[in-house]
């Protein structure tokens, strides 16, 4: 059982961590945005009736932008499932999940039930002491829902 010095210092080191992945998540978001606005420029560009731009103008761009859209968010997926691995090494750590995100309360099993969440798969993260996760039933896939490591 780790000492009430151990748990700070252990909650001190890891709240940079959890900064981390935040931002990265942040970062993927932004960069989904970006490449978003980049695909409507290129075919608002080419509607423009006064540049009277030829219609194959950035269609090399936007093959290779598609392609860029699609690796980010696998990227992102592999950052949630990173985020998730670090919630189990926080849990083995001893430290708690206090709060979702900056505004809200960790949910109790019966709020993630009544959003579809798999509820033996939820008791065993917080039995564990990891963040709450949720089931996506469309695609028959876990997935985390966001969260910090607690100062």
């Amino acid at each position: 059982m780790p000492t009430p010095r151990t748990i700070e210092a252990r909650k001190r080191v890891s709240q940079p961590v959890a900064l981390a992945i935040a931002g990265v998540k942040e970062s993927l978001n932004t960069g989904m945005i970006q490449i978003g606005q980049m695909l409507i420029g290129i075919a608002e560009a080419r509607m423009d009736p006064d540049a009277r731009m030829p219609l194959s103008i950035g269609a090399d761009a936007v093959d290779h932008a598609v392609e860029l859209l699609s690796a980010t968010s696998t990227a992102y997926r592999k950052a949630v499932i990173a985020h998730g691995a670090l919630s189990i090494d926080k849990a083995d750590l001893g430290l708690k999940t206090v709060a979702w995100g900056d505004w809200f309360p960790t949910p109790t099993t019966s709020d993630l039930e009544r959003i579809g969440a798999d509820a033996d798969l939820v008791r065993a993260f917080q039995d564990a002491g990891a963040e709450p996760v949720a089931q996506d039933a469309a695609r028959g896939t876990v997935v985390g829902l966001p969260g910090r490591v607690a100062a």
